[in-house]
This record gives structure tokens, C-alpha cells and sequence, in this order.
């Protein structure tokens, strides 16, 4: 039992290492965790998000979609809804 944990806890510790220097963006994931290792490939902090732009015309003032063109451009991607039971 003792062995099978032991064991058990090498094989994570394996895979956890060959997480951090195999995976792209490991370092950059711990970074944004606030995790700092002592050892391995450190990451740069992520720098800071710009703001979002203001888009052409807010939602609240944008016309509703009309139903047909909706339609129109979604049966084409998806296919026609099958007929319901009778």
C-alpha cells in the first residue's frame, strides 16, 4: 500500500515537471497563478489588457435582426429543422 503510493506520487511529480518544460505556456500559466518556482523556465508577467475599443454603434441602439435574413443565412450552415412528429 505504502509502495503503491509512493509510487503513485512519483508518477505525478514526473508528469507535473514534464508539464512546466514540455508545454507550451506551463510558465506563463503558474505566472498568472501567482505561483514562483525557484527552478525551471520562468515566465514574464502578462501584460496588462488594453481596453476594448467602442464598437461602431452599442447594442442598445443597433435595430433588431430581421427574422428572414437570420433565417436566411442560418439554413444554409445548418440544414432545415426536421418535421416535427405527428
Amino acid at each position: 500500500m505504502i509502495r503503491q503510493l509512493l509510487a503513485s506520487f512519483a508518477v505525478l511529480a514526473a508528469a507535473a515537471f514534464a508539464w512546466l518544460y514540455f508545454a507550451p505556456g506551463a510558465p506563463q500559466v503558474l505566472t498568472n497563478a501567482g505561483i514562483v518556482l525557484p527552478f525551471g523556465p520562468q515566465a514574464q508577467a502578462a501584460p496588462a489588457p488594453r481596453p476594448a475599443e467602442p464598437a461602431s454603434a452599442p447594442a442598445a441602439h443597433r435595430p433588431p435582426a430581421d427574422p428572414a435574413v437570420v433565417a436566411d443565412r442560418v439554413v444554409p450552415a445548418v440544414g432545415p429543422a426536421p418535421a416535427p412528429p405527428m
